[in-house]
């Protein structure tokens, strides 16, 4: 590496230096499909699956989280490839934190430096990122 390079890597910016996610699907969601349900439950098994929709519910609603309203896409569906390439590009565009991962705190003020509320990057008592 050339001293004109080393220079130029030492003197990144902080805005420079954010973490770029590697986006990996994941398991984050179980769906049940209501026919599947429909077929494959009895009368006491529907009712304690409802009983436990009502639980996660109640949970997230004292949690103060929202309601989870989601699209599925199931995999022998044409849109189902797309609709992942789709979630892969807006993740990889999203600027995250390099101290603690948070791209909600990350913060942009126009011109100063970033800096995220959840974690107080870049303060010098937070280390190098």
């Amino acid at each position: 590496m050339s001293e004109h390079q080393k220079n130029a890597e030492g003197s990144k910016s902080q805005q420079e230096r954010l973490v770029m996610p590697v986006f990996r699907r994941e398991e984050r969601y179980t769906v049940l499909k209501v026919s599947d349900v429909c077929d494959a439950l009895d009368p006491d098994e529907k009712t304690a699956l409802i009983e436990l929709e009502e639980k996660v519910a109640l949970y997230r609603e004292q949690a103060e989280k929202q309601p989870l309203v989601c699209a599925v896409v199931e995999s022998d569906w044409p849109e189902y490839e797309p609709t992942w390439k789709a979630i892969e590009e807006r993740v990889k565009t999203e600027a995250r934190c390099p101290q603690c991962n948070s791209w909600e705190g990350l913060k942009f003020p126009r011109g100063l430096e970033p800096y995220c509320e959840d974690c107080g990057w870049p303060d010098e008592d937070f280390g190098e990122a």
